[in-house]
């Protein structure tokens, strides 16, 4: 299906307004905006609001567009699109370079990447009853094929919430596939609802308590190189220096080292994983089944999920179907994060970050260098910190 040329005919001259006069940019939507939008059922709203989040959840993205099919037309209507401050729409760009990532796909219904006139471009078709429901195009300014892979995943993970926004109101019983876009619907929804990060966080282990009949449900965040819960599904039974929350977190640092779902018993996991830390969890919470999802966004490893309960075991559908819910939401609580973060937890991680690499095994050469980071990063923590950081860490 072809991409509608909105600059020319009836449209409007205004870049930023389609063929139907409804879309509008996503520049200008900010955060909390930008998250509110995402529970929106009208199609334009929810657009905008995905197409910021994705775009700038992801570093040196500097355009995009989101297109959608409409019954009867030959050509794909655009119904948002985001620019980087201050930098206008350049909509020729965008779709020759989207055109030639599917050229090289060779299939309209397949991720697509390509690099065309110093930039790397993605196309994400959404697929929706075997047709193409919608297109999502992004331009980036990358350093290479590893980040060009990365901007692919994440394009592909995040274009999931508009496959489960397409999929509203068109619920069939027993249909896998729209089981999961309505859960993923659901955690999009609460993650967006939560005013600050923790809360987010909490809705959500709620939510996955619920859903999965798990008793016990927790989140954590990779810090340096382990893991820490920052949300819990019982928050009366937690506590944060307790053998269970420490057991917790060896079972989230265990799957996210080995980047795998892990489970006890271990039926679910494949040949060669280790899951001594899911066994010692099970063990000291008195439960027949744990699962753990590792939580991954473009930037790396961002944290865990962990389910325990008693009675039916997870089966393979239900991994499948938290995988999805992690994938599309792990951006988001990632961004929202890093959006409430201030100076002085930036400047601690980064501390701690090159304290670790000071001490490891491979700091025999650039010590001075990093005493003197570290000598700056501990001056700029006395600054007050008067500033919120407003977008995620590039």
């Amino acid at each position: 299906m072809a991409i509608a040329d909105t600059s020319a005919g009836r449209r409007s001259a205004d870049p930023d307004v389609g063929a139907s006069g409804a879309m509008r940019s996503a520049a200008n939507e900010g955060d909390a905006s930008a998250w509110a939008a995402l529970a929106s059922a009208e199609p334009a709203v929810f657009a905008r609001g995905w197409l910021a989040i994705t775009a700038r959840s992801f570093p040196a993205v500097v355009q995009g567009m989101l297109f959608v099919a409409r019954p009867g037309q030959a050509e794909m209507e655009a119904l948002a699109s985001w620019t980087v401050a201050g930098r206008p729409l350049d909509l020729a760009r965008l779709k020759s370079g989207g055109s030639e990532a599917l050229a090289a796909a060779g299939d309209e219904r397949s991720s697509a990447l390509a690099d065309f006139d110093g930039s790397t471009f993605a196309a994400q078709p959404v697929v929706v009853d075997g047709a193409v429901a919608a297109m999502a195009l992004l331009e980036a300014r990358l350093d290479g094929p590893v980040a060009g892979r990365r901007l692919a995943r994440h394009l592909q993970w995040s274009a999931a919430w508009i496959e489960a926004h397409l999929r509203r109101g068109a619920v069939r019983d027993g249909d896998q596939s729209v089981e999961v876009a309505a859960l993923v619907v659901e955690a999009i929804e609460v993650v967006a609802a939560g005013e600050t990060f923790a809360d987010a966080a909490r809705a959500l282990a709620g939510l996955v308590s619920n859903r999965f009949s798990s008793g016990r449900v927790a989140i954590g965040l990779r810090d340096g190189l382990s893991s820490r819960i920052v949300a819990f599904s019982q928050s009366a039974d937690f506590e944060a220096r307790s053998e269970v929350s420490r057991a917790f977190a060896a079972a989230m640092d265990e799957a996210i080292d080995q980047e795998t779902a892990l489970a006890a018993p271990a039926e679910l996991a494949g040949g060669g994983l280790v899951a001594h830390a899911q066994i010692a969890l099970r063990r000291e919470l008195h439960v027949d089944h744990v699962l753990t999802l590792p939580i991954f966004t473009p930037q790396g490893a961002f944290g865990a999920l962990v389910l325990a309960r008693s009675g039916e075991p997870f089966v393979q559908a239900d991994v499948d179907l938290l995988d999805a819910v992690v994938a599309a939401v792990g951006a988001t609580l990632a961004a929202r994060r890093e959006a409430e973060a201030g100076l002085r937890a930036f400047v601690g991680r980064r501390a701690r970050r090159l304290l670790g690499d000071l001490l490891g095994p491979r700091l025999l050469i650039g010590k001075q260098a990093v005493l003197a980071a570290l000598a700056a990063l501990a001056a700029a923590a006395l600054i007050p910190d008067v500033h919120r950081v407003p977008a995620p860490s590039r």
